[in-house]
């Protein structure tokens, strides 16, 4: 399970050095990401078919990097 939110913030905070970021939260059940479902911001994130999961066996780093 997980959820997605890409943030940007108010104009007014940019001259504090606030800037835009981009968030995952990954849980073992929807159950767990719940208390997020209240949140608009909190997208679900749906799985790419083309792409192997990350494991302790596998990871590649240049795949999770969005160019």
């Amino acid at each position: 399970a997980a959820r997605h939110q890409l943030y940007y913030p108010p104009a007014d905070l940019r001259p504090d050095g606030v800037t835009a970021s981009e968030w995952v939260a990954i849980a073992a059940s929807e159950a767990d990401l719940a208390f997020l479902n209240s949140e608009k911001r909190w997208k679900p994130l749906k799985p790419d078919p083309g792409v192997r999961p990350w494991t302790d066996d596998f990871s590649n780093i240049f795949r999770a990097i969005r160019w």
